[in-house]
Protein backbone atom coordinates (compact mmCIF):
# COMPACT_ATOMS: atom_id res chain seq x y z
CA UNK A 1 0.00 0.00 0.00
CA UNK A 2 1.14 3.57 -0.70
CA UNK A 3 0.48 6.37 1.76
CA UNK A 4 0.62 10.10 1.02
CA UNK A 5 1.99 12.31 3.82
CA UNK A 6 1.36 15.85 4.99
CA UNK A 7 1.06 18.83 2.63
CA UNK A 8 2.10 17.00 -0.49
CA UNK A 9 1.09 13.44 -0.13
CA UNK A 10 2.13 10.47 1.81
CA UNK A 11 0.97 7.28 0.25
CA UNK A 12 1.11 3.93 1.92
CA UNK A 13 1.22 0.89 -0.31
CA UNK A 14 0.02 -2.59 0.53
CA UNK A 15 -0.38 -5.69 -1.65
CA UNK A 16 -0.07 -4.99 -5.39
CA UNK A 17 -0.40 -1.21 -5.11
CA UNK A 18 -0.03 1.31 -7.90
CA UNK A 19 -0.82 4.93 -8.61
CA UNK A 20 -1.11 6.36 -12.13
CA UNK A 21 -0.25 10.00 -12.81
CA UNK A 22 -0.92 11.54 -16.23
CA UNK A 23 0.39 14.99 -17.13
CA UNK A 24 -2.82 15.79 -18.99
CA UNK A 25 -4.63 15.83 -15.63
CA UNK A 26 -2.30 18.27 -13.96
CA UNK A 27 -2.62 21.40 -16.07
CA UNK A 28 0.26 22.82 -18.05
CA UNK A 29 3.82 21.62 -17.84
CA UNK A 30 7.00 23.03 -19.29
CA UNK A 31 8.41 21.58 -22.51
CA UNK A 32 12.06 21.90 -21.63
CA UNK A 33 15.34 20.26 -22.51
CA UNK A 34 15.17 18.06 -19.47
CA UNK A 35 12.44 16.40 -17.49
CA UNK A 36 12.60 14.99 -14.00
CA UNK A 37 10.73 13.35 -11.19
CA UNK A 38 11.61 13.56 -7.51
CA UNK A 39 10.13 12.06 -4.36
CA UNK A 40 10.91 10.88 -0.85
CA UNK A 41 10.25 7.21 -0.13
CA UNK A 42 10.29 5.71 3.33
CA UNK A 43 11.68 2.27 2.68
CA UNK A 44 11.01 -0.58 5.12
CA UNK A 45 13.87 -2.54 6.64
CA UNK A 46 15.01 -5.44 4.50
CA UNK A 47 12.82 -4.34 1.60
CA UNK A 48 13.36 -5.67 -1.91
CA UNK A 49 10.62 -4.38 -4.14
CA UNK A 50 9.63 -2.73 -7.36
CA UNK A 51 9.84 0.82 -6.13
CA UNK A 52 8.41 2.54 -9.17
CA UNK A 53 7.77 1.89 -12.84
CA UNK A 54 8.06 4.98 -15.03
CA UNK A 55 6.77 4.49 -18.57
CA UNK A 56 7.98 7.46 -20.58
CA UNK A 57 4.84 7.65 -22.67
CA UNK A 58 1.78 5.67 -23.63
CA UNK A 59 2.33 6.89 -27.21
CA UNK A 60 5.83 5.40 -27.22
CA UNK A 61 4.82 1.95 -26.04
CA UNK A 62 8.35 0.56 -26.41
CA UNK A 63 10.09 3.40 -24.52
CA UNK A 64 10.08 3.66 -20.75
CA UNK A 65 12.15 4.09 -17.61
CA UNK A 66 11.83 1.90 -14.54
CA UNK A 67 13.24 2.54 -11.06
CA UNK A 68 13.38 -0.39 -8.65
CA UNK A 69 14.62 -1.22 -5.20
CA UNK A 70 16.58 -4.49 -5.33
CA UNK A 71 18.11 -5.91 -2.17
CA UNK A 72 18.08 -2.44 -0.61
CA UNK A 73 19.72 -0.62 -3.56
CA UNK A 74 18.22 1.70 -6.20
CA UNK A 75 18.40 0.50 -9.82
CA UNK A 76 17.23 2.46 -12.87
CA UNK A 77 16.56 0.78 -16.21
CA UNK A 78 15.76 2.58 -19.47
CA UNK A 79 14.49 1.07 -22.71
CA UNK A 80 14.23 3.09 -25.96
CA UNK A 81 12.55 1.67 -29.07
CA UNK A 82 12.57 -1.78 -27.51
CA UNK A 83 16.34 -1.63 -26.96
CA UNK A 84 18.02 -1.46 -23.53
CA UNK A 85 19.86 1.85 -23.23
CA UNK A 86 20.76 2.61 -19.63
CA UNK A 87 21.19 0.64 -16.43
CA UNK A 88 22.19 2.71 -13.39
CA UNK A 89 22.39 1.98 -9.68
CA UNK A 90 23.37 3.74 -6.47
CA UNK A 91 25.67 1.75 -4.19
CA UNK A 92 24.10 3.02 -0.95
CA UNK A 93 21.66 0.81 0.95
CA UNK A 94 18.39 2.69 1.52
CA UNK A 95 16.40 -0.16 3.07
CA UNK A 96 16.65 1.18 6.62
CA UNK A 97 13.15 2.43 7.50
CA UNK A 98 14.18 6.09 7.07
CA UNK A 99 13.11 8.78 4.59
CA UNK A 100 15.25 9.16 1.46
CA UNK A 101 15.19 11.75 -1.37
CA UNK A 102 15.52 10.42 -4.92
CA UNK A 103 15.61 12.29 -8.24
CA UNK A 104 15.53 10.98 -11.81
CA UNK A 105 16.39 13.38 -14.65
CA UNK A 106 16.10 12.79 -18.40
CA UNK A 107 18.07 15.04 -20.74
CA UNK A 108 21.06 14.28 -22.95
CA UNK A 109 22.09 12.15 -20.03
CA UNK A 110 19.93 10.04 -17.75
CA UNK A 111 20.71 10.78 -14.11
CA UNK A 112 19.83 8.93 -10.92
CA UNK A 113 20.52 10.98 -7.81
CA UNK A 114 20.20 10.05 -4.14
CA UNK A 115 20.03 13.39 -2.31
CA UNK A 116 20.39 12.10 1.25
CA UNK A 117 22.85 13.57 3.71
CA UNK A 118 23.50 9.98 4.79
CA UNK A 119 24.92 9.19 1.35
CA UNK A 120 28.55 10.35 1.23
CA UNK A 121 30.07 8.66 -1.84
CA UNK A 122 28.72 7.48 -5.21
CA UNK A 123 25.34 9.15 -4.70
CA UNK A 124 24.91 10.18 -8.37
CA UNK A 125 25.06 7.98 -11.44
CA UNK A 126 24.47 9.08 -15.02
CA UNK A 127 24.76 7.83 -18.57
CA UNK A 128 24.00 9.07 -22.09
CA UNK A 129 20.96 7.66 -23.89
CA UNK A 130 19.79 7.60 -27.50
CA UNK A 131 16.47 9.38 -27.00
CA UNK A 132 15.11 12.00 -29.41
CA UNK A 133 13.49 15.32 -28.51
CA UNK A 134 9.92 14.11 -29.15
CA UNK A 135 10.35 11.24 -26.74
CA UNK A 136 11.99 13.52 -24.21
CA UNK A 137 9.11 16.01 -24.28
CA UNK A 138 6.68 13.16 -23.60
CA UNK A 139 8.76 11.75 -20.78
CA UNK A 140 6.81 10.96 -17.60
CA UNK A 141 3.52 11.77 -19.32
CA UNK A 142 2.18 8.60 -17.75
CA UNK A 143 3.90 7.62 -14.52
CA UNK A 144 3.20 4.63 -12.29
CA UNK A 145 4.18 4.86 -8.64
CA UNK A 146 4.49 1.77 -6.48
CA UNK A 147 3.93 -0.87 -9.13
CA UNK A 148 2.08 -1.75 -12.32
CA UNK A 149 -1.69 -2.31 -12.61
CA UNK A 150 -3.13 -5.78 -13.09
CA UNK A 151 -6.40 -7.11 -14.43
CA UNK A 152 -8.79 -4.51 -15.83
CA UNK A 153 -6.33 -1.69 -15.13
CA UNK A 154 -3.62 -3.16 -17.38
CA UNK A 155 -4.80 -1.05 -20.34
CA UNK A 156 -3.21 1.97 -18.64
CA UNK A 157 0.31 0.74 -19.20
CA UNK A 158 2.38 -0.11 -22.28
CA UNK A 159 2.22 -3.88 -22.92
CA UNK A 160 5.97 -4.20 -23.50
CA UNK A 161 6.73 -3.19 -19.94
CA UNK A 162 5.34 -6.56 -18.83
CA UNK A 163 7.93 -8.41 -20.91
CA UNK A 164 10.77 -7.50 -18.57
CA UNK A 165 11.51 -8.79 -15.11
CA UNK A 166 10.03 -6.67 -12.36
CA UNK A 167 10.42 -6.85 -8.60
CA UNK A 168 7.34 -7.02 -6.33
CA UNK A 169 5.32 -3.86 -5.76
CA UNK A 170 6.62 -1.30 -3.28
CA UNK A 171 5.12 -1.28 0.21
CA UNK A 172 5.76 1.83 2.31
CA UNK A 173 5.31 5.60 2.24
CA UNK A 174 6.01 8.33 -0.31
CA UNK A 175 6.01 12.08 0.15
CA UNK A 176 7.04 15.26 -1.71
CA UNK A 177 6.35 13.74 -5.13
CA UNK A 178 7.02 16.15 -7.99
CA UNK A 179 6.86 15.33 -11.71
CA UNK A 180 7.97 18.15 -14.03
CA UNK A 181 6.83 20.93 -11.67
CA UNK A 182 3.58 19.08 -10.91
CA UNK A 183 3.22 18.34 -7.20
CA UNK A 184 1.23 15.17 -6.58
CA UNK A 185 -1.35 15.67 -3.82
CA UNK A 186 -4.22 13.48 -2.57
CA UNK A 187 -6.59 15.67 -4.59
CA UNK A 188 -4.87 14.47 -7.79
CA UNK A 189 -5.68 10.84 -7.06
CA UNK A 190 -8.88 8.95 -7.87
CA UNK A 191 -9.90 5.39 -7.08
CA UNK A 192 -10.03 4.70 -10.82
CA UNK A 193 -6.31 5.32 -11.22
CA UNK A 194 -5.00 3.88 -7.97
CA UNK A 195 -5.17 0.78 -5.81
CA UNK A 196 -4.33 0.38 -2.11
CA UNK A 197 -3.26 4.02 -1.76
CA UNK A 198 -4.24 6.20 1.17
CA UNK A 199 -3.18 9.47 2.79
CA UNK A 200 -0.95 9.54 5.83
CA UNK A 201 1.95 7.40 6.89
CA UNK A 202 1.32 5.04 9.77
CA UNK A 203 3.28 1.95 10.63
CA UNK A 204 2.22 -0.75 13.07
CA UNK A 205 4.85 -2.11 15.42
CA UNK A 206 4.94 -5.76 14.35
CA UNK A 207 7.36 -6.56 17.19
CA UNK A 208 5.07 -5.21 19.91
CA UNK A 209 4.00 -8.67 21.07
CA UNK A 210 7.58 -10.01 21.08
CA UNK A 211 7.00 -12.80 18.55
CA UNK A 212 10.65 -13.93 18.45
CA UNK A 213 11.40 -16.58 21.06
CA UNK A 214 14.62 -17.71 22.71
CA UNK A 215 16.21 -14.23 22.73
CA UNK A 216 15.67 -13.82 18.99
CA UNK A 217 15.88 -10.23 17.69
CA UNK A 218 12.68 -8.93 16.06
CA UNK A 219 13.02 -6.79 12.91
CA UNK A 220 9.94 -4.62 12.38
CA UNK A 221 8.96 -4.74 8.69
CA UNK A 222 6.05 -2.86 7.12
CA UNK A 223 3.54 -5.70 6.81
CA UNK A 224 5.21 -8.32 8.95
CA UNK A 225 8.26 -9.03 11.08
CA UNK A 226 11.45 -11.02 10.75
CA UNK A 227 13.30 -12.87 13.49
CA UNK A 228 17.07 -12.94 13.74
CA UNK A 229 17.67 -16.12 15.74
CA UNK A 230 20.49 -17.18 18.02
CA UNK A 231 21.94 -20.62 17.40
CA UNK A 232 20.86 -23.34 17.73
CA UNK A 233 17.33 -21.94 17.28
CA UNK A 234 15.73 -21.42 13.90
CA UNK A 235 12.32 -21.00 12.24
CA UNK A 236 10.01 -18.00 11.70
CA UNK A 237 9.79 -17.34 15.46
CA UNK A 238 13.09 -18.92 16.59
CA UNK A 239 11.08 -21.70 18.23
CA UNK A 240 12.74 -24.70 16.56
CA UNK A 241 15.91 -26.04 18.14
CA UNK A 242 18.40 -27.78 15.90
CA UNK A 243 20.01 -31.01 17.05
CA UNK A 244 23.43 -29.75 18.14
CA UNK A 245 24.92 -33.26 18.31
CA UNK A 246 23.99 -33.97 14.70
CA UNK A 247 25.30 -30.56 13.66
CA UNK A 248 28.71 -31.18 15.24
CA UNK A 249 28.76 -34.72 13.84
CA UNK A 250 28.23 -33.42 10.30
CA UNK A 251 30.96 -30.84 10.74
CA UNK A 252 33.37 -33.50 11.98
CA UNK A 253 32.65 -35.76 9.01
CA UNK A 254 33.09 -32.83 6.63
CA UNK A 255 36.60 -32.14 7.92
CA UNK A 256 37.72 -35.79 8.02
Amino acid sequence: MIMLCNYISTKELKTFPFLLWNKNWGGKWNLCVKTHVSFQPKIPLGSSAGLYGFPLSIEYKDTFVKLELLNGYLHLFMQVNNQPQVLLHISHNVSDGEWHSVEVTLARAVTLNLLDSSCIESCVNKSTAAIDSDQLMLAFQSTFLGGLPVGNMSSYSPPNIYNMHSAPSFVGCLQDIEIDLNIITPENISSETSLNVKSGCTKQDRCENHPCQNRGRCINLWLSYQCDCYRPYTGPNCSTERNVDNLFHKIKIFHT
